[in-house]
């Protein structure tokens, strides 16, 4: 059996409100992200987790290039497949093929952006 097919898909939901929450912008390629999906289960978290990604996307003091390039690197360290898989896609669009490659490396060189951002930030990133 494929690991896809076993993955467990969460139940359809029912409120109104919920479901219109998630298609204001909880969606690629017309879908529901599955994540969302997972959270709405549990509307008022679904509520809060929107609004904090929302306050990230819209107000980060990271420009988009380099928050993509950070998300991937971090869903890289951590082993988050279905993050990285998702802003690999979403990073398309902000990053060459050979920069995302470059998160998947051992070595500090693998970033692209500023290095006068803090130390400890850069740091954070690195293999351990």
């Amino acid at each position: 059996m494929s690991r896809r097919s076993a993955q467990i898909r969460p139940a359809p939901l029912g409120d109104p409100a919920t479901s219109e929450l998630l298609a204001k912008g909880l969606t690629h390629d017309g879908s529901t992200l599955n994540a969302a999906r997972t959270l709405a289960h549990h509307p008022r978290l679904l509520k809060r987790f929107t609004v904090f990604a929302g306050l990230f996307l819209t107000h980060s003091l990271l420009p988009d290039r380099d928050r993509e390039l950070v998300t991937l690197r971090r869903a890289h360290r951590f082993g988050c497949e279905y993050d990285f898989g998702h802003h690999m896609v979403l990073g398309a669009g902000l990053l060459t093929s050979h920069e995302i490659d470059r998160t998947v490396r051992a070595s500090v060189e693998w970033y692209g952006f500023d290095p006068n951002y803090p130390r400890q930030w850069r740091d954070s990133l690195k293999e351990r």
